[in-house]
């Protein structure tokens, strides 16, 4: 038997994020070493084979509709860290290139089609420039210089401050934004200070469900549920922060959401979740 070497790790490969089509055609990302670093693919199945789609480093993407994929990538672009910029791109299942799409002032983390052109965002903010979205250049430029020169220290000033896998987070937010494309117009969904988790849409595409909390200072573990109606954008609370750990929300139907939490009473933040149901 061989012992394991350092080109073993070479070959190890990581599928992730898959996700259906309207249509039912799966779609993945395809992840493995390559150069001492990580780098994804897109994959589609395609006549029972799999098919790869991106040759370059992509890791998060949705169906735009049943032949098109909506995905970030830089494509040779060169990464500035200071800048907060996520580019979109799209390309067909059935062949051809990929298309730049658009670009965002924004850290996308989280993509979801409400419907054609209208996208709900789940972007990383940072509290010391949470208006970056809408400063001018020359105002982005001043602040990127300014996060260089600071770039040797850290200022800690909350609890957490520090996340395995994400490094320093003291300042950073999740929040919500819904982007037009056809106007190419955001719009933020909350508060800088809201912490959002999860955004689900309804099947109807009428409403987002959202598990979150407030966020000053300290982070509320047991977070809050909410549902906001997409054409008013006025949303209401269907559970409190401060009662429950929610591990993960899905709408059962256009009025009831499945919601996996726990209200920790019995073996702390260890417990596992509960799925519960809820009237929205």
């Amino acid at each position: 038997m061989n012992k394991i070497t350092v080109d073993h790790f070479q070959r190890v490969q990581f599928l992730s994020a898959l996700a259906l089509s309207p249509a039912g055609q799966p779609a993945w990302v395809r992840t493995r070493v390559e150069n001492d670093a990580y780098t994804g693919q897109l994959f589609v199945l395609d006549h029972a084979q799999p098919k790869q789609l991106t040759s370059g480093n992509e890791s998060l993407f949705v169906w735009d509709d049943e032949k098109t994929l909506l995905f970030i990538s830089s494509r040779g672009e060169k990464p500035q860290p200071e800048a907060e910029s996520t580019t979109f791109y799209r390309i067909r299942t059935d062949g051809g290139e990929a298309i730049k799409a658009f670009t965002l002032p924004l850290k996308v983390r989280q993509i979801v089609p409400v419907k054609k052109g209208l996208y709900v965002l789940t972007a990383q903010i940072d509290l010391t420039a949470a208006d970056y979205w809408q400063m001018s250049e020359a105002e982005r430029e001043a602040l990127h210089q300014r996060r260089k020169a600071e770039a040797d220290y850290q200022i800690v000033s909350e609890q957490p401050y520090y996340q395995d896998g994400a490094g320093y987070t003291n300042g950073l937010r999740s929040r919500l934004f819904l982007y037009d494309e056809a106007q190419d117009e955001l719009k933020p969904l909350c508060e800088p200070q809201f912490h959002v988790s999860r955004t689900v849409v309804s099947p109807d595409h009428n409403h987002l469900a959202i598990s979150g909390a407030p966020f000053v200072k300290v982070r509320q573990p047991k977070e809050g549920l909410y549902r906001m109606d997409l054409n008013t954008l006025k949303s209401d609370c269907l559970l409190e922060p401060g009662q429950f750990s929610i591990a993960e929300i899905q709408w059962l139907s256009e009025t009831q959401i499945l919601a996996a939490m726990s209200n920790q009473k019995r073996y702390g933040a260890i417990e596992n979740p509960f799925f519960y149901t809820l009237v929205a």
